[in-house]
């Protein structure tokens, strides 16, 4: 697959990565309130408060580069309008 027609997309999802604290939804290890300017994230009974508009909660378990791009991908799609270049694609789980 020719990486340049699929590079447009992924630097639109990544742009609007950049510059932001990540947090996995799906953490059994933090705790992520939600208040009117913020975000308290608490780990280990120890807290941070981040500004929510240098934040990112995404659907995720984890901000491992694997599950940053299983979210990457279905973004990307649902971004465009679905117009991912045709395969074939192969999968490598390691």
């Amino acid at each position: 697959m020719d990486f340049l027609l699929i590079k447009p997309m992924v630097k639109a999802v990544c742009d609007s990565l950049d510059h932001r604290t990540i947090f996995p939804q799906f953490n059994a290890h933090l705790e992520i309130g939600v208040l009117d300017e913020a975000l308290q994230v608490v780990y280990q009974s120890r807290g941070v408060y981040v500004p929510k508009r240098d934040t990112l909660i995404l659907p995720i378990p984890n901000t491992s580069s694997e599950r940053l791009a299983e979210y990457l991908y279905p973004a990307d799609v649902a971004g465009h309008g679905g117009a991912v270049p045709a395969g074939p694609y192969h999968v490598c789980r390691v």
